[in-house]
């Protein structure tokens, strides 16, 4: 058994690597990308293709290959996708290094999470050689990594769990010991020094990651950080070119006005020179970037001209004080009245998305930038919930499994505890009418639809 079957890797909806969001990023980056309706995705290491699943759930007429090392993942994963009925994606058990990828140019984005610097040098070379050869001319392709300079830091305390673990051969085992550890290094010292302070701060942080995030982040076989330059340098000996960050606008935030000024002089312009200035500023520790190919004329200032086409919605609420926050505890507040407008009309039409208009295109594209709405290459296919709602398919499977975390249908991973939750997802098959849920649920119809809008707006139904 594998410590893959003993410590089941958590394998989760990552909503930044959704081709709908890649497509809006390509735009901005001055490239031509292909339809997000009929789009080709690659993922190297799929695990058990949960990212794919949920995306091919909601592009129907794209396609989906995933590919990974270990069977027992792929294998749980064609299960799911055999109950769901899916014919456009398919999940494959394979070696990076032995598979021959006789696809030139066929895929729009290649994803890989979780490998890169994780794996043998020779594996992130045969990862960036995969993208050079498969990556469609206007194509994007994803790859996630540890960074340094933060990176000296977690090395430091992963040699420290690696050796107080030393002997202990399971992975429970191993995983049991290790938190024992981190919750001593974390008390740190009295009067600690700076390294004493950093040390103890980042074992607390890793007391808090579920036991998958600590024991296959950490306990990896290969763990190497690299720096931003040094990742942009060997895409660029494969052809490839940096062309931006999929988690969004590279904003200097948290830094002084004169440090930012200075970074950007020692930049010269270069824009990974300068994101490097800055990750050493920001302690950076971990990176999505993302890469096309090196012929591409790749613009590093967005514009709103480029979101023509493009979709907005959000997950934010506005709280008391007219705050907005979103689902990743993104925060903004403004007196101007025309973003404020324009949030609330996001929040009011939830689930749907609303067209990019040229009127509103440069607000919008102010919000992305801040993080506090989202932005896809196609319209939203969530619903509030008709006469006879209908939950997602795949969130009705993930919810009768027992699972704890759902795939919501914005492509997110959402926590479902509340019971009450749990039976309308189970009974919201699309064959009961409302007054037949409110019975079967016990409960009035008024409750019943507050239950469904509430699931609506969360992205749970489907059309």
């Amino acid at each position: 058994m594998s410590a893959y079957d003993e410590i089941r890797y958590n394998n989760l909806p990552n909503p930044i690597t959704h081709p709908g969001r890649l497509h809006v990023l390509a735009k901005l980056a001055g490239l031509q990308p292909n339809p997000v309706e009929t789009c080709r995705v690659l993922e190297l290491g799929t695990s058990e293709g949960a990212n794919l699943i949920g995306m091919a759930m909601g592009l129907p007429n794209a396609h989906f290959t995933g590919i990974d090392l270990a069977e027992k993942p792929v294998q749980r994963g064609r299960a799911v996708i055999g109950q769901l009925g899916l014919n456009n994606v398919t999940l494959s058990v394979g070696n990076l290094l032995n598979l021959d990828f006789d696809h030139p140019g066929r895929f729009d984005y290649i994803l890989t999470h979780g490998i890169y610097g994780w794996t043998p040098p020779e594996v992130g070379e045969r990862i960036l050689e995969i993208v050079r050869t498969c990556l469609a001319p206007d194509g994007v392709a994803f790859i996630s990594y540890n960074t340094q300079p933060a990176g000296h830091i977690r090395m430091a305390v992963r040699d420290m769990m690696l050796y107080h673990t030393r002997g202990i051969d399971d992975p429970v085992g191993q995983l049991k010991s290790a938190r024992e550890f981190l919750a001593l290094l974390a008390t740190g010292r009295p009067e600690p020094d700076a390294f004493d302070a950093a040390t103890a701060s980042y074992a607390a942080n890793l007391l808090q990651h579920s036991d998958s995030a600590l024991f296959h982040d950490n306990f990896a076989p290969v763990y190497q950080p690299v720096y931003l330059h040094e990742f942009a340098a060997r895409a660029a000996a494969h052809g490839l070119q940096y062309c931006g960050d999929a988690g969004g606008f590279e904003d200097p935030r948290n830094l002084k006005e004169e440090v930012v000024e200075s970074v950007r002089t020692m930049g010269g312009g270069d824009p990974v020179k300068t994101l490097q200035y800055f990750d050493f500023f920001r302690m950076k520790a971990f990176r999505n970037s993302l890469l096309c190919h090196r012929d591409r004329t790749v613009k590093h200032g967005w514009h709103h001209g480029d979101l023509a086409g493009c979709f907005a919605h959000t997950t934010a609420v506005e709280l008391e004080d007219g705050t907005f926050a979103s689902a990743d505890n993104i925060r903004m507040n403004t007196k101007h009245p025309l973003p404020i407008a324009y949030m609330r009309r996001l929040i009011e039409v939830r689930p749907h998305s609303i067209a990019v208009t040229p009127e509103e295109a440069h607000l919008i594209l102010e919000l992305f930038k801040v993080g506090i709405i989202e932005l896809r290459g196609s319209p939203s296919i969530a619903s509030p919930g008709g006469e006879k709602p209908c939950a997602s398919a795949l969130v009705r499977l993930q919810s009768e499994a027992g699972e704890a975390v759902v795939t919501t249908l914005w492509h997110r991973p959402l926590e479902v505890s509340d019971e009450k939750s749990k039976q309308a997802l189970s009974l919201l098959d699309g064959t009961r009418d409302r007054d037949q849920l409110a019975s079967e649920m016990d409960c009035s119809r008024d409750v019943l639809d507050r239950e469904v809008a509430t699931l609506g707006r969360l992205g749970l139904l489907a059309r």
